[in-house]
């Protein structure tokens, strides 16, 4: 099923996605999403994570998301992100910043939020 859902545009390289539908649980679901580029450098995050072995390559760019959810009394969380996982960066989904690998993660996210 296709979720409905507005986009905010904040800047060239920040979105906020709100959704329509309640998920699974009856909660809203807004995501952000912010398009970051690698500055380059020995202390950028890109090259620190290939250099400690989280990644196997230096991303030019990547994708960070995050998720916010307020279910019915008014409590919010960050859940169905699967960039994170036990509160760190899930590097499983640490992706370059590209229409395709934006399309996987909102998929997951859905999936996740939306599919019991």
């Amino acid at each position: 099923m296709e979720r409905k859902f507005e986009i905010e545009q904040m800047s060239d390289c920040r979105w906020f996605y709100n959704f329509k539908d309640k998920t699974k649980n009856g909660e809203t679901l807004t995501i952000e999403i912010n398009k970051v580029t690698n500055p380059g450098g020995k202390n950028s995050l890109p090259y620190l994570w290939y250099k400690h072995k989280f990644i196997d390559r230096i991303l030019e760019s990547y994708w960070c998301i995050d998720t916010y959810v307020v279910d019915k009394e008014n409590n919010s969380y960050r859940r169905y992100n699967p960039t994170v996982k036990d509160g760190k960066i899930n590097f499983d989904w640490k992706f370059e910043a590209t229409e395709e690998n934006l399309k996987l993660i909102l998929d997951e996210i859905i999936r996740l939020a939306y599919t019991n």
